[in-house]
């Protein structure tokens, strides 16, 4: 039905890519996987000048996500701390939201 789609999969298969591998990416990209397990996590750290940062995100890949946090904690002279470093420091009194696709800088 979908020629470019089509002309994709005989290329993937000409490369000597399984079918089953094919068909797993088709389905993530068409959204029919309900395999998707986000997690909660929640990382702490120092930022510039010692002050305590706790961070909570919802992922779907821890390891990417400790990498994304950790980058953002160096590259503005901040580091990731151990569990417990900083959460000791924090109350929950409320939530901010950042709009997907937003430049981090």
């Amino acid at each position: 039905d979908n020629p470019r789609l089509r002309a994709a999969v005989d290329k993937a298969l000409s490369a000597n890519m399984k079918r089953d591998t094919i068909d797993k990416a088709i389905q993530r990209g068409a959204g029919g996987t309900d395999s998707d397990n986000y997690e909660e996590v929640t990382y702490e750290g120092y930022g510039t000048n010692g002050v305590a940062v706790l961070v909570e995100c919802l992922t779907d890949n821890r390891n990417r996500t400790v990498s994304d946090v950790r980058h953002a904690f160096t590259k503005r002279g901040g580091n990731l701390g151990t569990d417990g470093s900083v959460a000791y420091l924090f109350t929950r009194t409320g939530q901010i939201y950042f709009a997907a696709g937003e430049d981090e800088d």
